[in-house]
């Protein structure tokens, strides 16, 4: 008669068993307390800027629009292989729509810029994608007003929006292709989902990494 189900009566008199109604208080204590732990070590795991979200009340205050670190563009700079293990090609621009993704900033045409492989995670997995991006051939200084987006992406062209979480693995139903004048209410959005630490903008057309948004939390 063992488990966690209801009171057993006996049938040749009235005596109600409390045993199993014992066992499932204890069961259901020991439920509780192992699920605090569980989401006290996950808090832990996620590491002190992810420990709030919108769902505990703690509003996203500020989002902040990342190019590629510095480290990682100099090395590229100064001739180390791209993503595919590959030296960067190097060209003078021609025309217009080149986007450097360190100071994010257009290449003028007669400068000199690289086209190579990269991949925006730290991580390999499968939704650790890489891709082909523009830079700067000479240094270039990172872009730092980074409280505001850009002002190359111009308010009549659109950016297509993705949501990762805290292992930089995709979360499903965040995807979205906006317009530039909606990128920070649809980030806002995005951050949102359950599981989401923060979101990559790609080219709407062609999926090459733009930047990362990073949210502020209250």
């Amino acid at each position: 008669m063992g488990g966690c189900g209801p009171p057993q009566i006996l049938v040749t008199g009235v005596l109600v068993s409390t045993i199993n109604l014992l066992q499932c208080d204890i069961l259901s204590e020991n439920r509780y307390r192992n699920r605090k732990t569980d989401i006290f070590k996950s808090s832990l795991f996620l590491g002190s800027e992810h420990k709030t979200t919108n769902k505990r009340g703690f509003p996203v205050t500020v989002l902040l629009y990342k190019p590629i670190p510095t480290d990682k563009v100099r090395t590229l700079q100064n001739g180390r292989p791209d993503a595919n293990g590959q030296l960067p090609e190097r060209r003078i621009a021609d025309e217009e729509g080149l986007p450097c993704r360190h100071c994010l900033e257009e290449v003028a045409i007669g400068d000199e810029y690289l086209i190579l492989s990269y991949k925006p995670f730290k991580t390999t997995q499968p939704y650790a994608e890489q891709g082909p991006i523009f830079l700067h051939a000479k240094e270039c200084r990172a872009y730092s007003d980074v409280e505001n987006l850009p002002a190359m992406y111009v308010p009549e062209n659109s950016t297509l929006l993705r949501g990762y979480d805290h292992l930089e693995r995709i979360v499903y139903g965040t995807g979205e292709v906006v317009k530039n004048t909606d990128i920070a209410k649809a980030a806002l959005k995005i951050l949102n989902f359950a599981g989401v630490t923060h979101v990559h903008a790609r080219s709407a057309t062609n999926n090459c990494f733009q930047y990362r948004i990073d949210p502020v939390w209250a």
